[in-house]
């Protein structure tokens, strides 16, 4: 059976990163699991491996996230994924 994090490069840090979004630590957010899902922007975790973190929920439930060597990196993706979803939702 499918697990929520199965699409993460690590389900452990994957499981990490979700509870960090359910306390309220995402630095921005965008998005939302009803139209084309929910990304939100984690510019420092503390979680080696996964320091600086763009995370994901899919439309159909699916958590996953991409890690980033950078704050600044992870903030340039964030912002292009917003902009996308802006004129996702324009059109």
């Amino acid at each position: 059976m499918p697990g929520k994090f199965e699409r993460c490069p690590d389900e452990k840090i994957g499981e990490q990163l979700y509870a960090m979004t359910l306390d309220g630590h995402c630095d921005d957010e965008c998005g939302s699991v009803d139209e084309l899902g929910w990304y939100g922007l984690l510019g420092y975790t503390g979680i080696e491996g996964a320091e600086h973190v763009v995370v994901k929920e899919s439309t159909d439930g699916f958590f996953s996230y991409e890690a980033f060597d950078t704050d600044v990196e992870a903030e340039g993706v964030f912002s292009e994924v917003h902009y996308d979803l802006l004129r996702g939702e324009e059109e």
